[in-house]
């Protein structure tokens, strides 16, 4: 039925996606971590007919720019220049998407952390 049309569009393009991101050089872990809860929530779709269900991807924890900007210095053995500035009107201090629905409905968990993720960006970009 649609839900089973809908859960299979959803894969597709969320396959295509990952494919496009690989071959254009992007991180690789990134692409895999996507594409492996993709399939799982078109699949979860599929059976539940809930066309509308919608699964947050990611680790549970937040990281500052400064973490990531760390990281980043970190991975490519140099100083990358950040400055700090004072944070725009409306930003809000923290932003961490809960990874609960995923992780009960689906079973899926992050198995890659920043660190994982900047290293395979940078690795593709070198």
């Amino acid at each position: 039925g649609g839900a089973l049309l809908t859960a299979a569009l959803l894969a597709a393009v969320l396959l295509t996606a990952a494919l496009l991101a690989a071959a254009l050089q992007g991180p690789a872990l990134l692409a895999a971590a996507l594409l492996e809860a993709a399939l799982l929530a078109a699949a979860a779709l599929a059976e539940s007919g809930d066309v509308a269900a919608v699964f947050n991807v990611g680790t549970g924890t937040g990281a500052s720019v400064w973490d990531v900007m760390g990281t980043v210095a970190d991975v490519v053995g140099r100083d990358i220049g950040a400055v700090a500035v004072e944070r725009r009107p409306g930003d809000p201090p923290e932003l961490v998407a809960s990874v609960d629905r995923i992780s009960g409905e689906l079973g899926w968990s992050a198995s890659r952390d920043l660190r994982d993720m900047v290293s395979s960006a940078y690795d593709a970009r070198r």
